[in-house]
């Protein structure tokens, strides 16, 4: 009964999913004694001294020392490594033979002083007799705390418990704290002490390491897990394509507008570089972690210098031309149908229209990022129906905008003019006008082209005032920039 409880344990462990991100951390020894609350700016993953943080606990486990500390700045990595330390533990766990490994949140139990093992059995869902059994067996346990500089702990865990000694457990302990609450005389409260209180401490009992800090080489394999995550899920919620296809068969992805926007491993490095400071920064893990989900929100060089010169045309201008230019394609090439479906690799030859209003050009994807289109996998639509139809009446004619046959359409436009207009053209315009099914359904009163015939009989009357009344809240109510 007791062991199938920790075979329980066992695959709580290596069943949770892990969505954190796992590259191997370094480290290195330090000398009892030392004093040094920032660490990782010492030494870094590539000095001669560091190795494997994982190689040095196995070293540990597999020697004579029985209190293992390991300190590191604030998100250095220490509970990553500790979770993945205890998944490794227990994956090589095969029966009663082997340590059990324990990982316990210090902060999460008052009391440390005493049987802080068996308080950690007992909320693992361990009875009383079946803590005793073990203890009377001699089950050899791997104790991992974490959280030590936050739980307050008061004197020395390892000796308060009693571990190792007649008739209590057989524990290697391993403790992580932050490098900053370490100072010169804390070493006192890890180390071993004898039973005859005028003995020396055990001081080859005890070891002290520190974590390194990322290198150049870590981060770059930090971002292409990261990358990989990213494509995984897209593709994954676009065609439930499983992981081993994007970590293994990459040439098999289907390619979206979604997929190909997500960030390539060369692109984050290169935003890295670009940044004064920034690579100093990320070589901390956690800061890593989420300066990588800020890195594609803010501008390149290039994607400003294009909102600058869409800003100094006017963006809402840029914007409604957009708009107004895309329903006209909708209409004239797909007949009405609100959705479209855009794919670089599928479209950007045999459907050049879509590559124009979705494509990768840095002013394209501006423009389609800031208008009120939603996009799902390689489908776009409108926000809402209504925003379509009402599109497609200011291209048939707007009443904000210009004469006959001068069109206001942004890079299109001889001039420049920011103004409005008549997005189609005169011969596409008598095209509509001859049509006699039209691109729209009129079966319904009111219909969009009967709509866009009263549009310009208003026109044709001169009462264009009135019209452009009527459409005051054009900007006002999409809210476009």
């Amino acid at each position: 009964a007791v062991e199938e409880r920790v075979q329980r344990l066992k695959s709580l462990c290596l069943d949770a999913p892990d969505p954190v991100i796992y590259i191997e951390p370094f480290g290195y020894d330090q000398p009892l004694g030392a004093i040094q609350s920032h660490n990782n700016t010492g030494l870094d993953a590539s000095h001669p001294l560091a190795r494997t943080l994982m190689a040095m606990a196995q070293e540990f486990l597999e020697s004579d020392k029985q209190v293992l500390l390991i300190v590191g700045d604030p998100s250095s990595g220490k509970t990553v490594f500790v979770r993945q330390l205890e998944r490794e533990l227990w994956g090589e766990y095969t029966g009663s033979d082997d340590p059990i490994p324990i990982l316990v949140n210090l902060p999460e139990f008052g009391n440390t002083a005493t049987d802080v093992l068996g308080q950690v059995l007992k909320s693992k869902g361990f009875h009383s007799e079946h803590t005793q059994l073990l203890r009377r067996n001699k089950r050899q346990f791997i104790l991992i705390c974490d959280g030590y500089d936050e739980a307050q702990v008061q004197g020395n865990i390892y000796n308060q418990n009693r571990f190792n000694r007649d008739g209590q457990w057989i524990v290697k302990l391993i403790i992580v704290c932050r490098s900053d609450k370490i100072g010169r005389d804390s070493d006192s409260r890890f180390q071993l002490e004898v039973d005859n209180r005028y003995s020396p401490k055990k001081l080859d009992q005890f070891q002290r390491v520190a974590i390194a800090s990322f290198t150049l080489r870590q981060i770059r394999g930090y971002i292409e897990r990261y990358v990989e995550k990213q494509l995984q899920v897209v593709v994954q919620q676009s065609f439930g394509v499983g992981q081993d296809v994007v970590q293994h068969r990459p040439s098999e992805v289907p390619l979206t507008s979604e997929s190909s926007r997500v960030w390539n491993v060369q692109h984050y490095m290169e935003r890295l570089a670009d940044i004064p400071n920034l690579m100093e920064l990320v070589k901390n893990p956690y800061i890593l972690s989420f300066i990588m989900e800020l890195l594609p929100k803010t501008m390149s060089s290039t994607e400003q210098q294009t909102l600058g010169r869409l800003t100094e045309y006017g963006f809402r201008t840029a914007c409604m031309e957009y708009l107004k230019n895309l329903v006209v394609e909708i209409f004239t090439k797909q007949g009405g149908g609100p959705v479209v479906e855009y794919s670089y690799l599928r479209h950007k030859n045999t459907s050049p229209w879509k590559a124009k209003f979705f494509g990768p050009d840095p002013e394209t994807r501006l423009l389609q990022e800031s208008v009120p289109l939603i996009n799902s996998g390689s489908f776009y639509r409108f926000a809402h129906p209504s925003l379509l139809q009402y599109l497609y009446s200011l291209a048939v004619f707007d009443p904000n905008g210009c004469d006959d046959g001068d069109s206001g359409d942004y890079g299109n436009s001889g001039n420049g003019n920011p103004t409005g207009g008549c997005i189609l053209s005169s011969s596409n315009l008598e095209d509509l006008k001859r049509d006699k099914q039209g691109l729209v359904s009129t079966s319904s009163p009111g219909s969009l082209k009967e709509r866009g015939q009263a549009l310009e009989r208003e026109q044709t009357l001169g009462k264009g005032r009135h019209w452009r009344k009527d459409t005051s809240w054009e900007l006002s109510t999409l809210q476009i920039a």
